[in-house]
């Protein structure tokens, strides 16, 4: 195959070529036997390969689509409310015990009065103030 027009013949096999250039190759084709030969061969590698029988892949889409189904189905259920009720346990938790950090819970005091401290940044200094009655 010494011709240049081989690199034609797959674009001329899929019908590829404007109608002037496959006229033009057409008429090549009479007179090269090189030409000729290469497309004999690659008609013949085409048939072949259109003969083969299609074979069904084992990983296909619709079985992939079954298998995470299945996962799906078969997984460990959690119901959204134990998740919805999880939620606000940890939010109430961590609110009481921030709030409860920060000292604004009142202290019961030893004559049934119910105080509130608030401690400031300095070291041992504090304010009590009475929320009971005077």
């Amino acid at each position: 195959m010494n011709c240049d027009k081989t690199r034609l013949l797959n674009r001329y096999l899929d019908n590829e070529l404007p109608s002037g250039e496959r006229k033009l190759l057409e008429e090549h084709l009479r007179e090269c036997p090189a030409c000729n030969k290469a497309l004999s061969e690659m008609k013949t590698v085409d048939q072949l390969a259109l003969s083969i029988p299609e074979v069904p892949s084992a990983c296909s889409f619709e079985a992939l689509k079954e298998r995470i189904k299945y996962k799906k189905q078969n997984a460990f259920p959690v119901p959204r409310w134990t998740i919805v009720a999880a939620s606000v346990l940890m939010l109430a938790t961590g609110a009481f015990f921030g709030i409860n950090e920060a000292g604004l819970f009142a202290d019961s005091q030893p004559d049934g009065q119910s105080y509130v401290q608030l401690v400031s940044n300095t070291e041992n200094s504090g304010y009590i103030y009475n929320l009971g009655e005077e």
